[in-house]
């Protein structure tokens, strides 16, 4: 294709005719990709052990079962389906704007 080398790996996903069209945006993009894959290759991230990513689970998963309009002003409700209703919230301390899940209990022992 023309290209220097070691961008050609990254441009085999690019048709010739959007080349042709736009090759400065194309070969942006193929070196954004190529620093992507070196920025990998070179930060590799040790997974946690099993027991670690069992306790971050149990802590992450925790569901508040506290009134959330002690902390949260609802601006609109945003969405719904069979087990939750989503709203647009504002936080009460600082304004800023959050989605804000409300999962429906089924039954008394979810309560």
């Amino acid at each position: 294709m023309g290209a220097p080398e070691n961008l050609q790996q990254y441009l085999e996903g690019f048709k010739k005719e959007d080349i042709e069209a736009n090759p400065e945006a194309v070969l942006m993009a193929a070196d954004r990709a190529r620093q992507m894959a070196e920025d990998q290759d070179n930060n590799v991230v040790e997974l946690p052990s099993e027991e670690q990513f069992s306790t971050e689970l149990k802590t992450a998963a925790h569901f508040s079962q506290e009134d959330p309009s002690k902390y949260y002003e609802i601006v609109k409700k945003i969405g719904y389906g069979g087990f939750a209703r989503v709203f647009l919230v504002k936080r009460k301390d600082d304004g800023k704007q959050y989605a804000l899940k409300f999962i429906e209990p089924k039954n008394a022992k979810e309560r």
